[in-house]
């Protein structure tokens, strides 16, 4: 199955490099203020009728959040985000992802992200570990997370910052700080760059439900500051932050 997630998402990820490469960043607002691209809108429909072939299951995303009353009963989900990191995407700065995930009983079993414009992906399923692959090749390297390095890497959002990431990076001593967009920062965890990754900031379930699988299958975790346990997902609300995500070696205090 995560053969047939991995070729999806590498057809998905052509079809949007195409669009960033060949038209103008423009977007129109959403509701909310959000900015949407076509791209979003071909990655949506692309991965809304491909991924239902492989699993009959409700496909969740931004663009299509089904009621709690029409999904409760459903154990198992696809959680999508057809573009995470507009913003990179309108910046043209390269690190956007297209990030798919197979939710079961509230934990994300299966996860693969995509990056089209760096030509990687990264790819992790329950019992399977995680791997890291190109998407021109389709040739997967295993990852794991970087246990032991003592001079923590930290990261963080190039878009949504806050003070109290200011006071936890410098709380635990940690000087060196990478900022990235989307999704990008989970996996970099996952492959060993990063070592922590604290979010106070409001953040939805599509768009960590994918990495989470992959940090957790290379050795990492993803903790809530409200309940420290890990994120759970297809929740009556899409909300899923704050959290700290990081080696799974490591201990932070941090809570809300």
């Amino acid at each position: 199955m995560l053969d047939a997630i991995c070729s999806i998402a590498a057809v998905v990820a052509r079809e949007v490099l195409d669009i960033y490469r060949s038209e103008p960043p423009t977007s129109i607002p959403k509701s909310d203020g959000s900015p949407l691209t076509r791209a979003d809108q071909a990655s949506h429909a692309f991965l809304n009728t491909e991924l239902p072939k492989v699993l009959k299951l409700p496909v969740v995303s931004e663009e299509n959040p089904i009621p709690f009353s029409e999904r409760r009963s459903s154990a198992r989900i696809w959680l999508i985000d057809p573009l995470d990191g507009t913003k990179s995407f309108l910046a043209r700065d390269d690190e956007f992802t297209i990030n798919i995930a197979l939710v079961e009983n509230g934990h994300p079993i299966a996860g693969v992200v995509v990056a089209p414009a760096l030509d990687v992906g990264y790819c992790a399923g329950t019992g399977h570990g995680a791997t890291k692959f190109s998407l021109s090749s389709m040739k997967h390297a295993a990852i794991k997370c970087a246990a032991g390095r003592s001079q923590l890497i930290g990261t963080r959002s190039r878009d949504h910052k806050s003070s109290r990431e200011e006071e936890f990076f410098a709380k635990h001593r940690i000087s060196q700080i990478v900022e990235m967009g989307s999704a990008l920062k989970l996996c970099g965890i996952a492959e060993g760059m990063f070592d922590v990754y604290p979010r106070f900031e409001p953040i939805k379930e599509w768009d960590t439900a994918a990495a989470h699988c992959i940090l957790e299958a290379a050795g990492g975790k993803i903790i809530s500051c409200k309940s420290q346990q890990p994120l759970i997902y297809n929740k009556e609300s899409f909300e899923n932050g704050p959290f700290i995500a990081s080696r799974v070696d490591l201990m932070f205090s941090d809570s809300l």
